[in-house]
This record gives C-alpha cells, structure tokens and sequence, in this order.
C-alpha cells in the first residue's frame, strides 16, 4: 500500500472515525474515499486540504515528506527545546567551574540541574520514537535526531530468571532507547511486533536468548 493510502487509514483509525464519516467530513463520496484508502486513486488538492483541515496535518505529512502528525511534532519541539537548555547548561558549568568567584554549592546546583535535564531528554526520546513508530512506513535512517544514532537495532531479549521476552530499540552503542514489549511469555508473540515494527521503519530485529539488558 502507497504512504498516502497507509496514511489515511491509520488517521482515520487513530481518531477513531468510519469510512463513511470521514467521507462526509470531507465532501466526497465514500466510495471515493474508500479508493484512496486502498491506493487506487489520490486524492485531488482540494480533498488534500480537507483531510488536512480535518486531522490538523501537513500535507508534508500525508505524502511522506515528513513524518511528524500534531503530537510527534509536539513532542519533537519539547526534545528539541530541552537539547538546547542541557547545552546551555553544560556551557554555563564549564564557565563557573574555572571561576573562582563561584561556591561549590552553586556549581553542584548546575550539576544536579543537568542531570534533571538529561533524565528528562532521554524520556522524551522514548516518548518521541514511540510516537514516530507508530506512523506508517516511517523513515527513522533520514529522521534529522535519531539518524545520528543510527544503525538502530530491535532487539528480543529473553530473561534468564523469568524467561519472559522484552523487546527493545538500542542505538549504534548499543544503549536502550525504548521499551516495545515488557514480560511476554510467548516468543512468537514478541517476535512478531519486533517484526511488525521491523517492517514500518527499516530497523533490523536480533534476538537473544537467556539475558537481559540492564
């Protein structure tokens, strides 16, 4: 299925809206819609605009140029704004740690304000891969913050003393981005949402028995 059919269903979906409704919603018939869902025909600028209107998207968006609906560019912003207040800060600490004139107690404020920082960016990273990975055929190699984490890897670990599945997303040195799948008792089971997540985005899955990352 095209991105623009795979899209459309998944918004329509996501808002949890009929064929029909969202039909009405934009002035057409439903069997027109109904064959832009499934790829047949595309939608004409005018019924572009509408679906924009009507699910607050870019039109970037519903062709593939950007993978980014309202709440993934939400989120996005927020990532974004916090990389720039660590920066900040970091600068700010180097500045005061060679400056006499500052106590130790208001370098180590600095500190702990930066460790705050990096606890909350390294949860909005999460929240923000897992929002990215649910949009359809995603492209998570060109996205402009985590191609610098790539090659991404899906990982299916087996804990050892449990024997239950996790299924994880590790960037290229092999640290833990997000959490798929949490104490599933059947292998293929978390083999196939490692695999269905595998096939939207382009991440490669490994599995391995008998560990657990820490």
């Amino acid at each position: 299925m095209e991105i623009i059919a795979s899209r459309l269903k998944w918004l329509r979906e996501h808002n949890k809206l009929g064929q029909k409704e969202v039909a009405a919603k934009i002035g057409i018939s439903t069997s027109g819609y109904q064959k832009m869902e499934l790829g047949v025909s595309k939608p004409k600028i005018e019924t572009l605009k509408s679906i924009c209107k009507l699910y607050d998207v870019s039109s970037d968006f519903l062709i593939g140029l950007s993978d980014h609906d309202k709440e993934t560019e939400e989120i996005y912003t927020l990532l974004k704004t916090y990389e720039y207040m660590k920066d900040d800060l970091q600068d700010e600490f180097t500045i005061k740690y060679f400056t006499d004139k500052y106590s130790e107690e208001v370098k180590k404020e600095i500190e702990r304000r930066i460790d705050r920082t990096k606890l909350y960016l390294y949860e909005l990273e999460e929240e923000y891969l897992l929002s990215l990975i649910k949009v359809p055929i995603v492209n998570i190699k060109e996205n402009e913050y985590f191609s610098k984490l790539w090659p991404l890897e899906i990982e299916v670990v087996q804990e050892e003393d449990s024997n239950s599945w996790f299924v994880f997303i590790v960037d290229n040195g092999n640290d833990q981005i997000a959490a798929l799948v949490e104490n599933e008792k059947d292998f293929e089971i978390a083999l196939s949402i490692a695999e269905e997540y595998s096939d939207n985005t382009g991440i490669r899955v490994s599995v391995s028995e008998n560990t657990m990352r820490q």
